[in-house]
């Protein structure tokens, strides 16, 4: 029987959009594929949510000496509202609550940095309703890292059989399925509730 169901943020939850952001500053084209790119998606930003006080302030030294002809856009970015890239996707959200008023336990199992995580807690309640999370920079690692999974598992003593994961990445699902929890690779909101169903009746 199913009950339990763990969620990621970003690109389930959370929508994640540097692209958006960028364009308020009037870049050209390759400038901002670049900034996208070198920034928001480098491995320095993936190192990020790993670190317990990491900041973008930071990791941005590290990457303007990686790419120092960016420096001052990169300074721009850094001092102007990039947190503004995470948004909550409203009908997700819902669909969270939802999922706890119908019995379940739910969980967050994020990548988010602490301060990203320090902002998003002021944007939505799910936090707050949550039985359980974990974040990459209580951990030490990213997903797709077995210990990021068994850390939640055995944090919360979860039984993976028990338990659906819900990620945006299919190296998480990979993952996630490895370790016996049940996977599901979230397209969109109709097409998860459809597969969550389906897993709920096989497994009741």
């Amino acid at each position: 029987m199913i009950k339990n169901i763990i969620f990621d943020l970003a690109g389930v939850i959370l929508d994640f959009n540097p692209k958006k952001y960028i364009q308020n500053f009037g870049y050209d084209e390759r400038t901002s594929d670049i900034l996208i790119k070198e920034v928001f998606w480098g491995k320095e930003w993936m190192e990020l949510a790993t670190k317990p006080k990491g900041t973008f302030k930071e990791v941005k030294e590290i990457i303007k000496k990686r790419i120092p002809e960016y420096s001052k856009e990169i300074d721009e970015l850094e001092n102007g509202n990039w947190l503004s890239t995470l948004t909550i996707r409203k009908d997700e959200e819902l669909f969270f609550k939802e999922v706890k008023t119908k019995g379940f336990n739910v969980y967050i199992l994020s990548d988010l940095s602490r301060e990203c995580y320090d902002y998003d807690i002021t944007l939505s309640d799910i936090f707050k309703i949550a039985d359980g999370a974990v974040y990459s920079y209580e951990v030490g690692s990213n997903k797709p890292n077995k210990n990021n999974f068994i850390t939640i598992l055995n944090k919360y003593n979860l039984n993976p059989e028990e338990t659906i994961f819900i990620d945006d990445n299919p190296n998480n699902i990979k993952t996630a399925n490895e370790l016996g929890i049940n996977g599901i690779l979230f397209k969109n909101l109709e097409q998860c509730k459809e597969e969550m169903k389906k897993i709920i009746l096989e497994n009741n």
